[in-house]
């Protein structure tokens, strides 16, 4: 079933780093981006989260730095990662770089590039993209006040991240958030809380 994976946000692919299974970079790369357009084109409209607005107003400036990955529903390509980073900056033409860091069970790092536009830089839904030409709705369903944390999903409810400015959250926050999550439809049981070792 394709529905799954038809928009991954900004981690999308991490499993691509380095070889794996055998493959050499390049073709796995190759590989990857054929496999992911395939998915891109053959959603089902059954998961959509075309029913959840992306937060507005938003300040893509205030957005740029480092996130703290705190918790995901879990999936391949991060399966097992640990100390999960997203750095996000701006780039030319209004567009954003981004850059993912994750660790390995095996302590091995992995990273990978990506770029993303706005449609609207008023509204927190980006398009992004580690194999051009095909892109994916990175939708930020929940947003703090001072940008110190944020909910995000995709273009299906099979994807799901809390992020944050800190490594941890606070009782409360963590409480609020989970609210939140259950309040747009998503199931919290099925999220699994990202260890940290930095």
């Amino acid at each position: 079933m394709c529905g799954p994976l038809t928009a991954e946000p900004a981690r999308l692919l991490l499993v691509c780093y380095g070889k794996r299974e055998g493959l050499p970079v390049k073709k796995h790369f190759a590989f990857s981006a054929v496999l992911t357009g395939l998915l891109l084109l053959c959603g089902c409209s059954r998961d959509s989260t075309d029913h959840l607005k992306a937060v507005t107003p938003f300040d893509p400036a205030q957005y740029m730095g480092r996130w703290y990955e705190i918790a995901r529903y879990p999936h391949r390509f991060e399966k097992d990662l640990y100390d999960v980073t997203a750095d996000y900056a701006p780039a030319r033409n209004g567009r954003v770089n981004i850059r993912n860091r994750g660790i390995t069970a095996s302590g091995t790092v992995r990273e990978i590039e990506g770029t993303a536009y706005l449609p609207d830089t008023n509204t927190g839904l980006l398009r992004v993209s580690f194999f051009r030409p095909f892109y994916g709705d990175y939708k930020i369903i929940f947003l703090e006040k001072d940008y110190s944390g944020a909910i995000v999903t995709s273009g299906t409810m099979n994807f799901l991240w809390i992020l944050a400015r800190k490594k941890t959250l606070t009782p409360e926050k963590k409480r609020k958030y989970l609210e939140t999550i259950r309040d747009s439809g998503f199931d919290p049981a099925r999220l699994e809380w990202v260890r940290r070792t930095e």
